[in-house]
């Protein structure tokens, strides 16, 4: 009929007239099943990304203490969305000289290794993904192969008993009695995220110096805001312009 034939020419106008930049922003979330960007990793994929990002602000720290030549185990942990995935991207990114606004060509590996100068650097990408076997693998080759490791992981995967058992089984490894280890652990994750990774997240009772870092206890107030100035005043709004729904 005449009638499903303009609805269907209206449908296709829509669809050639629709902003893509309102599709990247509903999937944005995991409301639905249409949240493909609400990982990081697809995000890092994505070209609306550049716009929009913003730096954590311990990238810097955490690219030091990878690299001042002092071998250690750092693991990132929070809740899932707190950024964990996001600020690993932007390590890699520094660690392997690319721009940190550009996306990537393709996601990350479950493990990247990065080789600077006489050191390396390796990145676990995400340890809630894993078995328990896994992690307790990626533990063990992080106290027992040469150079600093980031370890990605929700909080809940590094309180798993067998997990946290490992980590105190290299402290006996090393002599140090096991005594407090788990107490310290806990301490450490409720310890608010300060500038200070080194001397205030570090438990120095391993074969190789342990940094604990908990997102959860990092106030992103003012970077949320920014993000969120940056989705409003990105360019892709312009596609929106002389709109014919667009109000007079």
């Amino acid at each position: 009929t005449s009638k499903s034939k303009t609805d269907e020419i209206k449908g296709q106008q829509m669809l050639i007239n629709q902003n893509k930049f309102i599709a990247y922003l509903n999937s944005l979330h995991n409301l639905g099943a249409n949240g493909a960007n609400a990982l990081a990793e697809s995000q890092a994929l994505n070209p609306y990304f550049g716009e929009i990002y913003e730096p954590f602000p311990l990238i810097d720290k955490l690219i030091e203490a990878l690299t001042d030549g002092i071998e250690k185990v750092i693991i990132l942990t929070g809740h899932a969305g707190d950024g964990k995935s996001t600020v690993a991207l932007d390590v890699l990114k520094k660690l392997r000289g690319f721009p940190l606004a550009s996306p990537l060509s393709q996601p990350l590996d479950e493990r990247e290794d990065i080789d600077i100068q006489n050191s390396r650097v390796t990145i676990i990408k995400d340890m809630s993904e894993l078995s328990t076997e896994r992690r307790r693998q990626w533990l063990h080759q992080a106290f027992s192969e040469p150079g600093s490791w980031l370890i990605i992981s929700n909080t809940g995967p590094l309180l798993d008993r067998v997990v946290l058992e490992k980590i105190v089984d290299y402290a006996k490894i090393v002599g140090t009695t096991n005594q407090g280890i788990e107490s310290k652990i806990l301490e450490y994750l409720d310890r608010p995220l300060s500038n200070d990774l080194q001397d205030k997240h570090s438990l120095d009772s391993f074969a190789k110096k342990l940094v604990i870092l908990n997102l959860t206890r990092l106030d992103n107030v003012v970077l949320g805001a920014k993000i969120l100035t940056k989705l409003v005043k990105h360019s892709a709004w312009e596609q929106c312009e002389g709109c014919s729904i667009e109000p007079a």
